[in-house]
């Protein structure tokens, strides 16, 4: 008898299990109550979906997914981060790639998201314009790997980043404040123009950095900052003048063109310094220029129309051989002038014709201290333009 009443038990517990199940699920589901492993998955599945929009042919597509992606840093399931490391991966991984712009900026400030970044790497990726930092709490970046990686005008702000490398990193006009920055690696950095504030760097490394500010310099013994006290860097003096890079002869539009911009330019306050063919001196060329353009807070490399080639060949029997027909090229002053403006770290505005794209003038240079517009850009709408005003503000 009770044989029968435990096989009947049985049975009556095995039919009644499934829809045990399915009842436990559906009040799971209803109250919005789910178990780690269904968030799990359902997290890979969001993930896997906004990775996929992130190599989108639609910039709003990819912009978008760059914003949902800053979820996955700070996302924990149960009481452990998930998706954290592979979030940062996939962030670097496509900042190696990309060039200056909406996109690559968004990407790179996503990463303040992470709360802590420490020995996370980051090298060798474009952190051009970043915005690294949180008013809310500090961003972690113990060790954090930067090598050689680009900060050009980025603003650093409350991090702790003890140990952090920075190795032959770009630190080109980057500002750092309220920050501790204790035992960093700025072995072989570029600072040119780069600002601190209110910065510890007890023990940092600045061997062979370029560029180095005074205060910081002073206080180095065989590279090492040996002082325990915040340090706060003099602001950089800003002139107000502007060089003009121009060839001696232009078209009488290209003429029109430039006398616009120093006519807008002088009404701001700036004094343009420019140098034609007919004021270049006899010897000692290079270092006058030098010296003017070293007066200037920024510059404008006009691209106009110089050399005309109806059939060419360039790099002939060399890699890369290519034929040019109806080719305009601009003049090869600009190159030496823009080059000297770069290596004392001031912003570059270009002003190119449409049918120019030989030099700096080539649209895969991709510098946050370069910026570029058509020649054909209404001069009376410059204060409304954003790429001429973000250009602009660099110069303060």
């Amino acid at each position: 008898m009770n044989w029968d009443f435990a096989s009947a038990y049985v049975a009556i517990l095995a039919f009644l299990i499934p829809f045990i199940i399915l009842a436990t699920n559906w009040f799971l589901e209803y109250t919005g109550i789910k178990s780690n492993k269904r968030k799990r998955e359902e997290a890979n599945e969001s993930f896997d979906k906004i990775v996929e929009n992130l190599s989108s042919d639609n910039p709003a597509a990819q912009l978008s997914a760059a914003v949902l992606l800053r979820r996955f840093l700070s996302l924990k399931i149960g009481k452990t981060k998930y998706l954290h490391k592979e979030t940062v991966d996939v962030i670097s991984s496509i900042l190696r790639t990309l060039p200056t712009g909406v996109y690559q900026k968004t990407l790179a400030d996503g990463l303040a998201y992470a709360s802590d970044l420490s020995t996370a790497d980051l090298q060798r990726t474009n952190l051009q314009n970043v915005y690294l930092g949180s008013k809310s709490y500090k961003l972690k970046l113990h060790y954090t790997d930067l090598f050689m990686s680009n900060l050009t005008y980025g603003l650093v702000d409350n991090v702790d980043a003890v140990g952090i490398i920075l190795y032959n990193a770009h630190l080109y006009g980057t500002i750092i404040k309220n920050s501790d920055f204790s035992k960093a690696n700025f072995v072989g950095a570029d600072l040119t123009n780069a600002r601190f504030r209110n910065v510890i760097l007890n023990g940092a490394d600045f061997s062979k950095a370029t560029n180095v500010p005074n205060e910081i310099k002073e206080l180095l013994v065989d590279g090492i900052f040996t002082s325990e006290i915040p340090i706060t860097t003099s602001n950089i003096k800003v002139e107000k003048a502007i060089f003009f890079s121009m060839p001696g002869n232009m078209s009488k539009a290209d003429e029109m063109t430039v006398a616009a911009y120093r006519q807008y330019l002088m009404k701001l306050g700036y004094e343009v310094i420019y140098y034609n063919r007919d004021t270049y001196p006899r010897f000692g060329q290079l270092s006058q220029i030098k010296a003017a353009i070293e007066k200037c807070a920024a510059m404008i490399a006009f691209g106009t129309k110089q050399t005309f080639i109806k059939e060419g060949v360039y790099r002939p029997g060399m890699s890369g051989e290519q034929l040019l027909n109806d080719t305009w090229l601009s003049t090869p002053w600009n190159e030496v002038e823009v080059g000297m403006a770069t290596m004392i770290g001031i912003p570059i505005l270009l002003v190119k014709d449409d049918d120019i794209g030989d030099g700096i003038f080539d649209d895969v240079i991709s510098e946050s201290f370069i910026s570029t517009l058509t020649s054909k850009t209404d001069i009376k709408e410059l204060d409304r333009n954003q790429v001429f005003t973000a250009w602009l503000s660099k110069i303060a």
